[in-house]
């Protein structure tokens, strides 16, 4: 280039035309076209669809064939091995529990990497759930309906699982550690107590199948074997689920047998309602003005999610290294940490909640005249006798009440009168300490051992 002459331009880079294939095009259509979530014609958990799962070969069309297979080939039982598609064998591995009765299932032997397989009623093997939700139309989920929940709870359990899985616990040495040098040596072992499932009209209802499987699989996670306290009519199906189930009787009536069981084998009596979902310990030493102020402190403590075993072993030893020597210990009653914050750590006269309680070799009993509200009169009934209880108010349950099918939800009625006829029988037979609860209308109480009138 001679010298003067104007400086080149660098040569602009043409964009080169990426060519899409067929493949690449008709996903790109499907896609436009998807509908959304809530819509009609959208698939099961669309969310979770593999990349490769689209619209079952990424077309309507398959979808379609298959639907008319699934309708011309009706059975209500699996194919034969005799008439699986080639390359596929049976397993030895448990069925999974959302597979529909119809569908065999095996492993494909023609890939490098065991496969499973899922051959359906009309011959044809699939691979994945998602794409047979969409033929049949409907979510599999663990269980489908209530026979297939039964079968899956009874799976689950037998491998010691919950209903999503195994239970893990790494915190329970944590709290275990928080306690002093005297508590720990009365810290006891899990063999020291007898655990006690208070349970009625569960075990054949969906939602109380799952919330019953899970409290098994946290007490067995724990090294704990519990009894299971039923109604009679219940105690067969409780028991086809793989669970340890007893006739129990009434609800006050189960849980003096369960004490009674506890006294014979000179063991603490533990006592849990079937719909616990987790145990939770806040670890702080703040003593906050009111709730407020106790939410934010929440946020700041340690949370530690414990088993049921590690946070009846707190509770007990804490009970028997105290100069008070109460029988009963339990959590504080509702599920807000805030509240639970603006409250000392411990309580020696606070109400002491049926889901979960640690008892200690005492004689008394539940008020068999009861149906409701038992938990208030045995906590009374406590102080009475031994002077004090024992609630730590870092402890908190979550709990699943009085939306929950079965249990105590059928003894109330929806007028409210059965618990206002425990109300009142708690007044006539502990005059002063209880009241009712202003700012949750008349078929709640308020406790105070101090207005207890001679």
């Amino acid at each position: 280039m001679g010298k003067g002459a104007p400086a080149s331009k660098p040569a602009t880079k043409v964009p080169t035309k990426v060519m899409k294939s067929k493949e690449s095009i008709a996903k790109s259509e499907m896609l436009k076209v998807r509908p959304r979530k809530g819509e009609a014609g959208c698939p099961p958990r669309p969310e979770m669809l593999p990349h490769h799962n689209w619209f079952l070969c990424h077309t309507q069309k398959g979808l379609d064939a298959a639907r008319k297979l699934m309708a011309a080939h009706p059975r209500s039982t699996m194919l034969p091995q005799s008439q699986w598609p080639a390359g596929v064998k049976p397993v030895s591995v448990p069925r999974p529990g959302w597979l529909p009765m119809n569908f065999a299932f095996g492993i494909k032997t023609t890939c490098k990497c065991p496969l499973k397989a899922y051959i359906s009623p009309w011959k044809k093997m699939y691979y994945h759930r998602d794409v047979i939700e969409q033929i049949l139309g409907k979510q599999l989920g663990p269980g489908d309906g209530l026979e297939g929940a039964k079968r899956w709870a009874k799976e689950q359990l037998e491998k010691g699982f919950g209903w999503r899985g195994p239970y893990k616990f790494n915190h329970d040495d944590k709290l275990l550690a928080l306690l002093t040098k005297s508590e720990k040596a009365h810290l006891p072992d899990v063999s020291a107590f007898h655990f006690a499932v208070i349970s009625a009209r569960r075990a054949d209802v969906r939602e109380g199948i799952m919330r019953c499987m899970n409290v098994e699989a946290m007490l067995r996670a724990g090294g704990a074997e519990p009894v299971w306290y039923v109604d009679e009519k219940s105690v067969q199906s409780y028991r086809r689920l793989g669970l340890n189930a007893v006739k129990g009787g009434g609800l006050c009536e189960a849980r003096n047998l369960a004490l009674a069981d506890a006294a014979k084998k000179k063991k603490a009596c533990v006592q849990l309602s079937d719909d616990i979902m987790s145990w939770n310990y806040y670890h702080t030493k703040e003593v906050c003005k009111d709730m407020f102020e106790g939410n934010a402190a929440a946020k700041r403590a340690q949370k530690l999610r414990l088993s049921p075993v590690a946070a009846a072993r707190y509770l007990l030893a804490r009970m028997r290294a105290s100069p008070k020597k109460p029988k009963l210990g339990g959590v504080f009653p509702l599920g807000n940490s805030g509240m639970a914050l603006a409250h000392v750590p411990l309580g020696t006269e606070n109400f002491i909640l049926g889901d979960f309680f640690v008892h200690d070799g005492s004689p008394n009993r539940f008020d068999t005249k009861l149906r409701l509200k038992e938990d208030y009169d045995f906590t009374a009934s406590h102080l009475d006798k031994h002077g004090s209880v024992l609630r730590c108010n870092r402890l908190l349950l979550s709990v699943v009440h009085e939306r929950n099918e079965g249990g105590a939800c059928s003894e109330r009625d929806a007028a409210g009168e059965r618990e206002r006829e425990a109300i009142r029988h708690l007044q006539e037979k502990w005059p002063g300490v209880f009241c009712k609860n202003g700012s949750r209308g008349d078929t709640q109480v308020v406790m105070s051992w101090r207005r207890r009138k001679s």
